[in-house]
């Protein structure tokens, strides 16, 4: 995890499983942030992870980076 001012980026690359208690989780982090001016970033997703996050439209409540 790296915060620098206003962001924060949760760097997923040890992460292998992601399960709904998760996901939501994510929103609610995502939620907070927004309400207190600032972004989420997840770094790293791939694999099934990616296609999780994907499907559950993370990308609408966070910013998911393509190559870190």
């Amino acid at each position: 995890m790296v915060r620098t001012g206003k962001s924060l980026t949760l760097d997923l690359v040890g992460l292998s499983y992601l399960d709904s208690q998760g996901i939501a989780m994510l929103f609610r982090l995502a939620e907070r942030s927004r309400r207190r001016g600032a972004s989420i970033t997840l770094a790293n997703a791939h694999g099934i992870i990616r296609r999780v996050l994907e499907i559950t439209h993370m990308a609408d409540a966070v910013t998911i980076a393509d190559d870190t």
